[in-house]
């Protein structure tokens, strides 16, 4: 268990595997986490040592969170996010329940930027058995909600275009990479 000064900021749903192969709901937790507080930096970097090996972007939140924003001067406009599985008791985070993490810039007043969305290696849609669905799009869900009157806007990699049409982004104008979801 690791101290997280984390702050609570919605419930969520996602389906997870039960034992005879189907999914039920199950209630998760989308918080904030502060980058000051050192127990928050620790429980990124367990996380991102639990997920190293397979190809994600949890070490670059990880090292953003913990060193300083990837736009110089702007660091205060980032934040940090997580979906946990935990629902209670955030000043005590079980890093081992974090199912996905983001990062992202509000440094423009009309636009949230993803800078990285990364879920739980095992969660992401290439795996035949997954133990959780639906863990990205509920960041995604939750960000419109923390961010009503913003567009979202992000850099998709190759094999996320799908996930990110799916939830209504729409690659911007003369972009091949960068996609935008128009706030409702």
């Amino acid at each position: 268990m690791i101290n997280f000064k984390s702050q609570y900021i919605s419930p969520s749903t996602i389906l997870k595997r039960t034992s005879d192969g189907s999914y039920q709901d199950v209630r998760a937790s989308f918080v904030k986490i502060d980058v000051a507080n050192n127990n928050d930096i620790e429980a990124l970097r367990k996380v991102s040592e639990k997920w190293e090996g397979k190809k994600n972007f949890s070490k670059d939140i990880f090292m953003y969170a913990s060193t300083g924003s990837m736009f110089p001067g702007y660091d205060k406009d980032d934040c940090y996010y997580a979906l946990t599985e935990q629902c209670e008791n955030f000043k005590n985070l079980d890093s081992d329940k974090v199912l996905g993490l983001t990062m992202t810039n509000c440094s423009d007043p009309q636009q949230e930027e993803i800078c990285f969305l990364q879920t739980m290696p095992d969660t992401v849609f290439e795996c035949s058995e997954r133990l959780y669905k639906n863990v990205g799009k509920s960041i995604i869900e939750n960000m419109q909600k923390l961010y009503p009157l913003k567009d979202l806007v992000l850099i998709a990699v190759k094999n996320s275009v799908n996930f990110y049409k799916k939830l209504g982004f729409e690659f911007i104008k003369n972009s091949k990479t960068r996609m935008i979801l128009h706030h409702k």
